[in-house]
């Protein structure tokens, strides 16, 4: 039920719609949307809420008079240190230094004032620095970096299609490239992966939900089991990876359904999950988390740490190698290894080469199971054990070597 004694707290609230909600380490509610009165006072869109539900009259936060324009707010983030960040369709004055606005996103202080050691330059426009969008959401990433998506196709003069990824202060990130969205992305949210997970009214690069890479590509790996049928207003995502997608549509993946749905794991594969229960977001933004990263040092990647069942973290548990045996199989000797597999080797594609020279590798590409090069032997959730079909003699060496993939 309604909490009454906090809606009578803040009077008679807004006299427009409130679109975002943040609430600061204090407790305090940031209460923003296309209202200009709040309570019967003026209010530029953003009001700070006690915890009661009553104004903060003592530390309001007033917006800088130099965001001349401020028509709505979408998007909302209270910072660690108090600064507070806002999306949406606003700007400052014109400045020739950056000929244009600071449109879209802003910094501010505690108090309302602009941070100026966040400069966005001209900010969202569409075409040319003088056509001013909205930003629709922003994302923060644990290493201060800001995810931005709107409705705009340039971002500071640089041609960016919906989305970009800014540095902490306010520069474009030229090492995040997104694809080209044909209509705005309303959503955004980083997974510990790395990974981002984008929703609006986008039908292309993906119908209305995708994900992307690190670096900003699309990735082929994601699978959320179908798309929506409609555009994709908000989406969010529990410790277990779980994803929760809402907005207008009534069908997803081509059956019909309510408008929220629950995406189990996230849509993210194996190595993901496995990936968020080891490592902090630290280490996951710093790359310390990347499949043919190894993290503790031990000559081990990450990949093979979870084929294996180690601790990627910890140099002290060290995968062991494989048992590689020559076994006689019609009168001819074959090589064979075993390679014992640990809890989540299941997640991962798990396959073997072999060479007569250790330069070409056959198969070029392995895929689970047998094939024209070698037998699979056993494959069980324990033990995988291959042989070789060509034979081995004192006169033709064979060598052989165990290859761990994430599904492809």
């Amino acid at each position: 039920t309604a909490d009454t004694a906090f809606v009578s707290a803040y009077g008679s609230g807004p006299d427009a719609a409130v679109k975002a909600l943040a609430i600061e380490s204090s407790g305090k509610l940031l209460v923003t949307g296309v209202f200009s009165n709040f309570a019967g006072q003026p209010a530029r869109k953003i009001v700070r809420l006690l915890a009661t539900g009553a104004r903060d009259t003592v530390s309001p936060v007033n917006v800088d008079p130099v965001v001349s324009e401020i028509y709505w707010i979408d998007s909302v983030a209270a910072l660690p240190d108090g600064k507070i960040l806002i999306g949406g369709q606003l700007w400052q004055n014109y400045d020739g230094a950056v000929d244009g606005f600071r449109a879209g996103l802003v910094r501010l202080h505690a108090n309302g004032n602009r941070d100026t050691t966040f400069d966005v330059g001209a900010g969202s426009t569409f075409n040319d620095r003088s056509t001013l969008t909205p930003v629709a959401t922003f994302a923060i990433q644990p290493d201060g970096k800001v995810l931005v998506g709107g409705q705009f196709n340039l971002w500071n003069g640089v041609a960016a299609p919906g989305m970009v990824r800014l540095n902490p202060n306010g520069s474009v990130d030229g090492g995040f490239s997104a694809p080209a969205f044909d209509h705005i992305p309303q959503t955004i949210i980083y997974q510990p992966s790395g990974a981002v997970v984008v929703g609006g009214f986008f039908a292309s690069p993906a119908a209305y939900l995708t994900r992307l890479t690190p670096s900003g590509a699309v990735d082929p790996t994601w699978n959320p089991g179908g798309a929506p049928g409609a555009p994709v207003y908000t989406i969010n995502q529990d410790p277990a990876g779980a994803l929760f997608v809402g907005g207008n549509f009534f069908s997803y993946a081509g059956a019909s359904s309510q408008p929220l749905v629950r995406v189990a794991g996230g849509g993210g594969d194996a190595y993901d999950l496995w990936m968020s229960s080891r490592f902090s977001a630290a280490q996951i933004s710093g790359g310390q988390a990347a499949p043919a990263a190894d993290a503790d040092g031990d000559g081990a990647i990450n990949l093979l740490e979870m084929a294996v069942g180690t601790s990627p973290t910890s140099a002290a548990s060290r995968p062991l190698g494989n048992a590689v045996t020559t076994v006689s199989s019609g009168a001819q000797n074959h090589l064979q290894i075993e390679f014992s597999k640990g809890p989540d080797a299941a997640g991962l594609w798990i396959g073997a080469q072999f060479s007569d020279a250790l330069q070409a590798w056959s198969p070029a590409s392995p895929t689970p199971g047998s094939n024209a090069t070698y037998t699979v032997i056993e494959d069980s959730a324990t033990r995988l054990v291959v042989r070789d079909n060509t034979p081995v003699s004192a006169s033709a060496k064979r060598f052989g070597r165990i290859v761990v993939k994430r599904p492809q």
